[in-house]
């Protein structure tokens, strides 16, 4: 229990379809690595252009890091998609001027998903990417059309359970873990 549970979930699946072998154990990495720059492409086309949109989509995978962390059995990736696709839906709300409730549900929806995938940076990073962007540009205004109370109601239906399962099944040394080496030792120190 020292991470979230989706991803091992995917890769659990990904066992029971293929298998357990290392193919099988990198391919939730491939396949979320590989659907991240399909939506770069979808992120840098509704905010900048086609030509941009192609350049980025192909110097992402042409990166070392990217390949491979792309081709590891981490949650690095997947984590990433999620952020990334948080982003997205953010980035549709603006340019909709938060009129689309969908869209806000969906970018607190893929930072919970991602929280399920490694945890609080899911929801920290893309957060602040939205409201440092919403200072800066002085949109502050929009803030309130960010449906943060339903926001958080996505987030903890999402991460609650697990949460309370975990502490369920495990108790003190769950929440000793949670306290001491992940809020304590990572956040603290």
């Amino acid at each position: 229990f020292a991470k979230p549970i989706l991803y091992y979930w995917l890769v659990s699946t990904s066992y029971k379809i293929f298998g357990v072998n290392l193919t099988s154990a990198r391919l939730t990495s491939a396949f979320f690595g590989s659907l991240t720059i399909g939506l770069l492409y979808l992120v840098s086309r509704r905010w900048f252009d086609g030509r941009t949109a192609f350049y980025s989509i192909m110097i992402l995978p042409s990166t070392f890091l990217y390949f491979q962390i792309a081709r590891w059995a981490t949650t690095d990736i997947v984590m990433n998609f999620f952020i990334l696709l948080g982003l997205y839906y953010f980035i549709l709300a603006y340019q909709n001027d938060f009129k689309s409730k969908l869209n806000i549900y969906l970018f607190y929806l893929s930072m919970a998903l991602g929280f399920m995938i490694k945890g609080p940076p899911a929801i920290i990073i893309p957060a602040l990417v939205a409201a440092i962007f919403l200072v800066v540009t002085r949109r502050l205004r929009f803030l309130g059309q960010l449906r943060i109370g339903q926001g958080l109601l996505i987030l903890g239906g999402v991460i609650i359970p697990w949460f309370a399962m975990m502490v369920f099944l495990h108790g003190d040394e769950f929440t000793s873990h949670i306290v001491g080496a992940e809020i304590e030792g990572r956040l603290v120190h």
